[in-house]
């Protein structure tokens, strides 16, 4: 079976969200969070394998990306605010599955890229720390952009930096890298998210 990316592109809904009656309305002038958007990216079948005296990885990686509702929450005034409020909210909430998306295609395209350039490695513990390298800078960068999102936008209260950052995003989600290069399965690599950050003077 090849590899596969799921789950790439997926729209959240409020209604997808439990609420959370904890939380409360921030006062006017001050910020907090008050929803949690939680991904889950679950890498399986990632295997080398032996062939003509020389491993390589087997094309047989999926990428799951998966919004997980039981971890997810809005708090419960939000319901009773303005469409507006709410519209910007969850433009916030969509942005942090966006940027989790990103970063698990990135790390799937680093390793489609790997395959086709097919190394011929001495040993398997070589094709290993290729994708080792390429999970550190997709996957175990996850928490500190959103992070630095969260930062940057007041957790969205900050309408000109959020727009500033979904810009990013779609970026990321439409540029391809120049010249255009095709990977493994015929995959079309695209500028990573955290190159689109840094050639606009975002430190991660």
């Amino acid at each position: 079976m090849a590899s596969t990316l799921k789950n790439l592109i997926r729209k959240l809904n409020l209604s997808d969200f439990h609420s959370n009656d904890q939380v409360s309305k921030p006062a006017p002038g001050t910020h907090h969070h008050v929803a949690e958007t939680a991904v889950k990216v679950g890498t399986m079948g990632l295997k080398t394998e032996f062939v003509g005296g020389k491993y390589r990885i087997k094309d047989s990686l999926m990428v799951d990306i998966q919004f997980d509702p039981r971890q997810s929450w809005v708090a419960d005034f939000v319901s009773g605010e303005s469409d507006e409020f709410q519209s910007q909210l969850l433009k916030h909430e969509q942005a942090h599955y966006d940027i989790a998306a990103l970063l698990a295609r990135d790390f799937f395209l680093a390793v489609m890229k790997l395959i086709t350039d097919n190394y011929p490695y001495s040993t398997s513990n070589e094709p290993i720390a290729d994708v080792n390298q390429a999970k550190q800078v997709t996957l175990d960068k996850m928490q500190i952009v959103n992070d630095q999102f969260d930062a940057d936008t007041y957790h969205g209260m900050n309408k000109s930096q959020q727009d500033r950052w979904l810009g990013f995003i779609q970026s990321a989600f439409t540029q391809r890298v120049q010249p255009q290069q095709t990977v493994a399965n015929n995959n079309q690599l695209m500028v990573p998210l955290l190159k689109v950050l840094k050639d606009n003077h975002v430190s991660i």
